[in-house]
């Protein structure tokens, strides 16, 4: 009988040994664990959780990206190009000028407030046109559109042009807008500069007339007047 009761305190003795091996065993891999997830936590940053230090700014994407919602729930981020040029110009007004004058036409009048001059303004360079008042050079632009030449006789419409000066304002008023000019430069060119009459799309007006100013002399020059629009 006290064997019996010998090896049964043995073998109970051995199962309470296998038992705290396996207690200890697994305590020592959650330990692991543990070690294991601290480890691999991020470091902080230089100034991170004191107190008073700045946290990093939000980064957004830049204006001219496309963000796209992938069809499976994926977001992709495309950067595109805008033609600000193109845009700005989409943002134009219209041209003027919708009903260009035909030969003949009254274009509009030529108005100089210093000298309390108002000259009528025709389509076309012919002796009809010349006769009633200024005419345009239809080799040029209309005005506001480049470079406008109008041509006049000393005798009528271009008697006061000897009182014109650099400075003055030259306001052309038609039905599609008001132009208005500022001469800075007065100067005589030979009958045959066609320099004067050549297109561009300089926004000058350029008005003349047959040179000396006095009617009834000789002449193979012109005197033009030349003004800048500025509004």
């Amino acid at each position: 009988m006290k064997r019996l009761f010998f090896w049964s305190g043995i073998a109970t003795l051995a199962g309470g040994c296998v038992l705290i091996g396996m207690l200890l065993s697994d305590y020592k891999h959650d330990q692991r664990l543990v070690e294991q997830f601290y480890s691999s936590e991020p470091k902080k940053t230089a100034g991170e959780g004191q107190e008073g230090a700045k946290p990093e700014p939000l980064k957004l994407p830049p204006l001219d990206t496309e963000i796209v919602i992938e069809p499976d729930g994926h977001l992709s981020v495309d950067v595109v190009t805008i033609d600000t040029a193109t845009s700005s110009q989409e943002e134009e007004p219209s041209t003027l000028w919708k009903d260009p004058p035909n030969t003949g036409d009254k274009v509009g009048t030529l108005n100089i407030p210093r000298i309390q001059a108002e000259i009528p303004i025709w389509e076309g360079t012919r002796d009809h046109e010349l006769d009633r008042g200024l005419g345009r050079h239809e080799s040029t632009h209309l005005p506001g559109l480049g470079v406008t030449v109008l041509a006049g006789h000393r005798e009528t419409a271009m008697a006061k042009a000897g009182e014109i000066e650099e400075g003055d304002e030259l306001i052309i008023e038609t039905a599609e807008g008001t132009f208005r000019y500022k001469v800075f430069k007065l100067w005589v060119a030979d009958a045959d500069d066609r320099t004067v009459v050549v297109p561009s799309d300089e926004q000058v007006l350029k008005v003349y007339t047959c040179w000396p100013l006095w009617a009834g002399a000789d002449t193979e020059e012109r005197y033009v007047i030349e003004a800048k629009l500025v509004e």
